[in-house]
Protein backbone atom coordinates (compact mmCIF):
# COMPACT_ATOMS: atom_id res chain seq x y z
CA UNK A 1 0.00 0.00 0.00
CA UNK A 2 1.39 3.32 -0.97
CA UNK A 3 2.08 6.48 1.77
CA UNK A 4 -0.65 8.09 0.62
CA UNK A 5 -3.63 5.73 0.04
CA UNK A 6 -3.03 4.11 3.81
CA UNK A 7 -2.99 7.94 4.67
CA UNK A 8 -6.75 7.71 2.91
CA UNK A 9 -7.35 5.25 4.66
CA UNK A 10 -6.75 6.33 8.25
CA UNK A 11 -8.29 9.20 7.36
CA UNK A 12 -11.74 7.38 6.99
CA UNK A 13 -11.13 4.46 9.03
CA UNK A 14 -10.57 5.23 12.78
CA UNK A 15 -10.78 1.41 13.80
CA UNK A 16 -9.61 -1.78 12.80
CA UNK A 17 -5.90 -0.85 14.00
CA UNK A 18 -4.64 1.06 11.55
CA UNK A 19 -1.69 3.35 12.27
CA UNK A 20 0.09 4.88 9.72
CA UNK A 21 2.11 8.11 10.13
CA UNK A 22 0.58 10.56 6.88
CA UNK A 23 3.90 12.49 6.06
CA UNK A 24 3.15 13.77 2.89
CA UNK A 25 5.41 16.79 3.20
CA UNK A 26 8.61 17.21 5.50
CA UNK A 27 7.74 17.82 9.26
CA UNK A 28 10.04 19.38 11.99
CA UNK A 29 10.96 18.27 15.18
CA UNK A 30 12.09 20.63 17.93
CA UNK A 31 15.23 19.44 19.89
CA UNK A 32 15.09 22.10 22.82
CA UNK A 33 17.98 19.98 24.28
CA UNK A 34 20.39 22.17 21.72
CA UNK A 35 18.17 24.65 21.02
CA UNK A 36 18.38 23.68 16.72
CA UNK A 37 15.72 21.60 15.39
CA UNK A 38 15.40 18.60 12.68
CA UNK A 39 13.33 18.33 9.81
CA UNK A 40 11.87 14.73 8.84
CA UNK A 41 10.39 13.04 5.25
CA UNK A 42 8.65 9.63 5.22
CA UNK A 43 8.00 8.69 1.36
CA UNK A 44 5.49 7.80 -0.34
CA UNK A 45 7.78 4.52 -1.34
CA UNK A 46 8.16 3.52 2.39
CA UNK A 47 6.08 0.65 3.60
CA UNK A 48 2.60 1.56 5.09
CA UNK A 49 4.12 -0.03 8.42
CA UNK A 50 6.73 0.15 10.74
CA UNK A 51 9.45 -0.17 11.74
CA UNK A 52 11.08 2.05 9.56
CA UNK A 53 15.14 2.45 8.61
CA UNK A 54 16.18 5.62 8.89
CA UNK A 55 19.13 7.50 7.35
CA UNK A 56 20.10 10.31 9.46
CA UNK A 57 21.69 13.13 6.70
CA UNK A 58 24.20 15.87 8.47
CA UNK A 59 24.21 19.05 5.97
CA UNK A 60 27.91 20.52 5.41
CA UNK A 61 28.84 23.70 7.39
CA UNK A 62 26.83 27.08 6.42
CA UNK A 63 24.36 24.91 5.02
CA UNK A 64 20.86 23.61 6.28
CA UNK A 65 18.28 21.12 6.57
CA UNK A 66 16.54 23.29 4.10
CA UNK A 67 18.75 23.73 1.65
CA UNK A 68 19.40 19.87 0.85
CA UNK A 69 15.32 18.82 1.11
CA UNK A 70 14.88 19.24 -2.54
CA UNK A 71 17.38 16.48 -3.16
CA UNK A 72 16.64 14.40 -0.34
CA UNK A 73 12.76 14.13 -1.44
CA UNK A 74 13.94 12.41 -4.47
CA UNK A 75 16.25 10.24 -3.10
CA UNK A 76 13.95 9.38 -0.04
CA UNK A 77 11.36 7.96 -2.75
CA UNK A 78 13.75 6.22 -4.67
CA UNK A 79 14.74 4.50 -1.65
CA UNK A 80 12.27 4.49 0.19
CA UNK A 81 14.14 5.47 3.24
CA UNK A 82 12.59 7.74 5.99
CA UNK A 83 14.73 10.77 6.60
CA UNK A 84 15.96 12.71 9.29
CA UNK A 85 18.01 16.05 9.10
CA UNK A 86 18.92 17.95 11.87
CA UNK A 87 20.77 21.05 12.33
CA UNK A 88 24.30 21.77 13.13
CA UNK A 89 24.51 23.86 16.50
CA UNK A 90 27.01 25.89 14.95
CA UNK A 91 27.22 27.10 11.43
CA UNK A 92 30.49 26.67 11.69
CA UNK A 93 30.05 23.25 10.91
CA UNK A 94 29.13 19.92 13.40
CA UNK A 95 31.46 19.23 16.30
CA UNK A 96 31.49 22.62 17.56
CA UNK A 97 28.62 22.37 19.86
CA UNK A 98 26.85 19.13 21.25
CA UNK A 99 25.92 17.47 18.48
CA UNK A 100 25.96 14.37 18.98
CA UNK A 101 23.00 15.32 21.69
CA UNK A 102 20.95 16.70 18.76
CA UNK A 103 21.93 13.33 17.23
CA UNK A 104 20.50 11.35 19.95
CA UNK A 105 17.28 13.90 20.93
CA UNK A 106 16.30 13.82 16.76
CA UNK A 107 16.08 9.78 16.87
CA UNK A 108 14.25 10.00 20.20
CA UNK A 109 11.66 12.48 18.73
CA UNK A 110 10.96 10.90 15.58
CA UNK A 111 10.57 7.83 17.32
CA UNK A 112 7.37 8.99 19.06
CA UNK A 113 5.68 9.44 15.66
CA UNK A 114 6.55 6.90 13.51
CA UNK A 115 7.86 3.34 14.58
CA UNK A 116 11.50 3.21 13.40
CA UNK A 117 14.18 0.32 13.44
CA UNK A 118 16.94 1.50 15.78
CA UNK A 119 19.12 -1.48 14.30
CA UNK A 120 18.73 0.27 11.07
CA UNK A 121 19.44 4.07 11.32
CA UNK A 122 22.38 4.31 8.68
CA UNK A 123 24.31 7.89 9.04
CA UNK A 124 25.08 9.96 6.21
CA UNK A 125 26.70 13.71 5.07
CA UNK A 126 28.46 16.04 3.39
CA UNK A 127 31.84 18.20 3.74
CA UNK A 128 31.78 18.55 7.58
CA UNK A 129 28.58 16.41 7.75
CA UNK A 130 30.38 13.62 6.41
CA UNK A 131 33.22 14.09 8.79
CA UNK A 132 31.54 14.51 11.52
CA UNK A 133 29.24 11.21 10.42
CA UNK A 134 32.03 8.94 10.22
CA UNK A 135 33.56 10.44 13.90
CA UNK A 136 29.89 10.12 15.47
CA UNK A 137 29.29 6.53 13.76
CA UNK A 138 32.54 5.47 14.83
CA UNK A 139 33.50 6.90 18.25
CA UNK A 140 30.22 7.62 19.23
CA UNK A 141 27.38 5.86 20.79
CA UNK A 142 24.67 5.87 18.39
CA UNK A 143 24.95 2.19 17.06
CA UNK A 144 24.54 2.74 13.58
CA UNK A 145 24.36 0.47 10.74
CA UNK A 146 26.47 2.37 7.87
CA UNK A 147 28.21 5.20 7.32
CA UNK A 148 28.14 6.77 3.93
CA UNK A 149 30.06 10.45 3.83
CA UNK A 150 30.46 12.77 0.95
CA UNK A 151 33.36 15.14 0.18
CA UNK A 152 34.68 14.89 4.33
CA UNK A 153 38.01 16.67 5.16
CA UNK A 154 40.04 15.03 7.56
CA UNK A 155 38.58 14.60 11.29
CA UNK A 156 41.00 12.08 13.51
CA UNK A 157 39.31 9.20 15.37
CA UNK A 158 41.54 7.51 17.53
CA UNK A 159 39.38 4.08 18.27
CA UNK A 160 36.06 2.64 17.72
CA UNK A 161 32.98 2.79 20.27
CA UNK A 162 31.78 -0.75 19.79
CA UNK A 163 34.93 -3.02 18.61
CA UNK A 164 31.93 -6.23 18.30
CA UNK A 165 30.55 -4.03 15.25
CA UNK A 166 32.14 -1.60 13.58
CA UNK A 167 29.98 0.07 11.29
CA UNK A 168 30.86 0.04 7.22
CA UNK A 169 31.89 3.26 5.61
CA UNK A 170 31.48 4.39 1.78
CA UNK A 171 33.10 7.46 0.56
CA UNK A 172 32.63 9.75 -1.93
CA UNK A 173 35.15 12.53 -3.82
CA UNK A 174 35.16 14.47 -6.68
CA UNK A 175 38.81 14.47 -8.54
CA UNK A 176 38.42 18.59 -8.50
CA UNK A 177 37.62 18.36 -4.81
CA UNK A 178 40.19 20.00 -2.73
CA UNK A 179 39.19 17.55 0.06
CA UNK A 180 39.97 14.47 -2.51
CA UNK A 181 43.88 15.34 -1.39
CA UNK A 182 42.67 13.91 1.89
CA UNK A 183 41.68 10.22 0.77
CA UNK A 184 45.17 8.78 1.28
CA UNK A 185 45.74 9.89 4.81
CA UNK A 186 41.88 8.83 5.68
CA UNK A 187 42.08 5.41 3.80
CA UNK A 188 45.23 4.89 6.12
CA UNK A 189 42.93 5.78 9.46
CA UNK A 190 40.42 3.85 8.49
CA UNK A 191 42.64 0.56 7.78
CA UNK A 192 44.26 0.82 10.55
CA UNK A 193 40.91 0.88 13.19
CA UNK A 194 39.63 -1.71 10.66
CA UNK A 195 37.00 0.23 8.78
CA UNK A 196 35.42 -1.72 5.40
CA UNK A 197 35.23 1.14 3.45
CA UNK A 198 34.43 1.22 -0.10
CA UNK A 199 35.33 4.74 -1.80
CA UNK A 200 33.70 6.03 -5.08
CA UNK A 201 35.88 8.68 -6.70
CA UNK A 202 34.29 10.98 -9.82
CA UNK A 203 36.33 12.54 -12.19
CA UNK A 204 35.92 16.35 -12.62
CA UNK A 205 33.41 16.53 -9.59
CA UNK A 206 33.71 19.26 -7.05
CA UNK A 207 33.24 19.48 -3.29
CA UNK A 208 29.36 19.72 -3.89
CA UNK A 209 28.74 17.97 -7.32
CA UNK A 210 28.51 13.89 -8.27
CA UNK A 211 27.37 12.16 -10.81
CA UNK A 212 23.42 10.91 -11.21
CA UNK A 213 23.17 8.19 -9.20
CA UNK A 214 25.81 8.57 -5.98
CA UNK A 215 23.19 9.92 -3.56
CA UNK A 216 20.94 6.57 -4.75
CA UNK A 217 23.67 4.27 -4.07
CA UNK A 218 25.14 5.46 -1.09
CA UNK A 219 21.85 5.49 0.59
CA UNK A 220 21.08 1.44 -0.48
CA UNK A 221 24.47 0.97 1.14
CA UNK A 222 23.31 2.35 4.29
CA UNK A 223 19.93 0.67 3.49
CA UNK A 224 21.18 -2.94 3.14
CA UNK A 225 23.16 -2.97 6.60
CA UNK A 226 21.90 -3.61 9.88
CA UNK A 227 23.37 -3.38 13.60
CA UNK A 228 23.47 -6.73 15.05
CA UNK A 229 21.07 -7.06 18.43
CA UNK A 230 23.31 -7.99 21.35
CA UNK A 231 21.54 -10.54 22.24
CA UNK A 232 21.81 -14.45 21.43
CA UNK A 233 19.10 -16.87 22.10
CA UNK A 234 19.29 -20.02 23.50
CA UNK A 235 16.52 -22.93 25.14
CA UNK A 236 16.72 -20.80 28.68
CA UNK A 237 16.64 -17.28 27.57
CA UNK A 238 14.30 -15.45 24.73
CA UNK A 239 15.39 -12.39 22.70
CA UNK A 240 13.34 -9.34 22.41
CA UNK A 241 12.90 -6.28 20.55
CA UNK A 242 15.22 -7.35 17.79
CA UNK A 243 17.45 -8.57 20.35
CA UNK A 244 17.52 -5.48 22.27
CA UNK A 245 16.29 -7.03 25.45
CA UNK A 246 16.91 -10.51 26.96
CA UNK A 247 14.40 -12.56 29.50
CA UNK A 248 15.15 -15.36 31.53
CA UNK A 249 13.10 -17.32 34.59
CA UNK A 250 14.33 -19.16 36.81
CA UNK A 251 11.96 -21.29 39.18
CA UNK A 252 11.76 -23.63 42.69
CA UNK A 253 9.04 -26.07 43.25
CA UNK A 254 6.96 -27.16 46.33
CA UNK A 255 9.87 -30.15 46.86
CA UNK A 256 12.63 -28.06 46.30
CA UNK A 257 13.58 -28.66 43.10
CA UNK A 258 14.77 -25.80 41.35
CA UNK A 259 15.62 -24.91 36.74
CA UNK A 260 14.95 -22.64 34.35
CA UNK A 261 12.39 -21.82 32.36
CA UNK A 262 12.47 -23.34 28.68
CA UNK A 263 11.37 -20.97 25.87
CA UNK A 264 8.49 -22.02 23.80
CA UNK A 265 9.26 -21.96 20.34
CA UNK A 266 7.22 -19.35 17.98
CA UNK A 267 7.46 -16.27 20.04
CA UNK A 268 6.67 -12.67 18.96
CA UNK A 269 9.39 -10.12 18.70
CA UNK A 270 7.69 -8.19 21.95
CA UNK A 271 6.23 -11.25 23.85
CA UNK A 272 7.72 -14.96 25.09
CA UNK A 273 6.18 -17.93 27.05
CA UNK A 274 7.66 -20.38 29.16
CA UNK A 275 7.39 -23.82 30.73
CA UNK A 276 9.17 -25.42 33.74
CA UNK A 277 7.78 -28.98 33.63
CA UNK A 278 6.40 -30.18 30.74
CA UNK A 279 6.90 -28.91 27.24
CA UNK A 280 3.35 -29.19 26.84
CA UNK A 281 2.51 -27.37 30.05
CA UNK A 282 2.76 -23.45 29.27
CA UNK A 283 3.59 -21.92 32.63
CA UNK A 284 4.62 -18.08 31.87
CA UNK A 285 3.77 -15.12 29.43
CA UNK A 286 6.16 -12.09 29.36
CA UNK A 287 6.12 -9.14 26.96
CA UNK A 288 8.67 -6.22 26.51
CA UNK A 289 6.58 -3.19 25.46
CA UNK A 290 7.44 0.28 23.80
CA UNK A 291 6.22 2.83 25.93
CA UNK A 292 8.79 5.39 25.17
CA UNK A 293 5.76 8.32 23.36
CA UNK A 294 4.18 7.82 26.54
CA UNK A 295 5.74 8.29 29.47
CA UNK A 296 10.21 7.20 28.23
CA UNK A 297 9.86 4.11 29.59
CA UNK A 298 9.73 0.25 28.14
CA UNK A 299 6.92 -0.91 29.84
CA UNK A 300 7.04 -5.13 31.21
CA UNK A 301 3.55 -6.98 31.28
CA UNK A 302 3.35 -10.96 32.33
CA UNK A 303 1.05 -13.66 33.25
CA UNK A 304 1.18 -16.99 35.01
CA UNK A 305 -0.83 -19.93 35.54
CA UNK A 306 1.36 -21.16 38.74
CA UNK A 307 2.26 -21.05 42.40
CA UNK A 308 5.69 -22.14 42.23
CA UNK A 309 8.50 -19.98 43.19
CA UNK A 310 9.95 -18.10 39.99
CA UNK A 311 12.05 -15.13 39.44
CA UNK A 312 11.72 -13.26 35.84
CA UNK A 313 14.72 -11.35 34.60
CA UNK A 314 14.52 -8.47 31.67
CA UNK A 315 17.74 -7.44 30.66
CA UNK A 316 18.70 -4.31 28.37
CA UNK A 317 21.42 -5.28 26.55
CA UNK A 318 22.19 -1.82 25.08
CA UNK A 319 21.86 0.36 28.36
CA UNK A 320 22.34 -3.02 31.06
CA UNK A 321 19.57 -1.94 32.77
CA UNK A 322 17.79 -4.95 34.81
CA UNK A 323 14.07 -5.46 35.83
CA UNK A 324 13.60 -8.36 37.86
CA UNK A 325 10.12 -9.93 38.89
CA UNK A 326 9.82 -12.26 41.88
CA UNK A 327 6.98 -14.91 43.47
CA UNK A 328 7.44 -16.64 46.50
CA UNK A 329 6.62 -20.53 46.99
CA UNK A 330 2.91 -21.18 47.75
CA UNK A 331 1.36 -17.20 46.22
CA UNK A 332 -0.30 -17.87 42.98
CA UNK A 333 1.66 -15.28 40.47
CA UNK A 334 -0.54 -12.34 39.99
CA UNK A 335 -0.46 -10.27 36.30
CA UNK A 336 2.80 -7.91 36.29
CA UNK A 337 1.65 -4.80 34.54
CA UNK A 338 4.68 -2.44 35.10
CA UNK A 339 4.49 0.59 33.07
CA UNK A 340 7.40 2.04 34.58
CA UNK A 341 9.94 -0.72 34.07
CA UNK A 342 13.12 0.05 31.90
CA UNK A 343 13.76 3.84 31.51
CA UNK A 344 16.02 2.95 28.49
CA UNK A 345 14.62 5.10 25.87
CA UNK A 346 14.97 5.65 22.78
Amino acid sequence: MSRAVACLAWLFLTLGGINAVCAASWETLDIPETGVYARWYLPDSAPSEGPHPVILFLHGAGSTPEAWMPFLRSEAEATGALLLVPKSVSPFGWGVGNDLATLHASLARLGELVEIDRLRVGLAGHSSGGAFAYVAGLAGDLRVAGIFALAAPFRTVLEVADSSYVPPLRLYYGTEDPNHDLLPPLQDMFDRLEVDTEVQVATGHGHSSWPVGTLTTGFQFLLARSYPGPCVSSPALVCLRQGRFSVEVEWRDHRGRTGVGTVVPGQADDSALFWFFDEANWELLVKVIDGCAFNQRYWVFGAAATDVEYRIRVRDLVRGEDAEYFNPLGRQAPAINDTSALAVCP
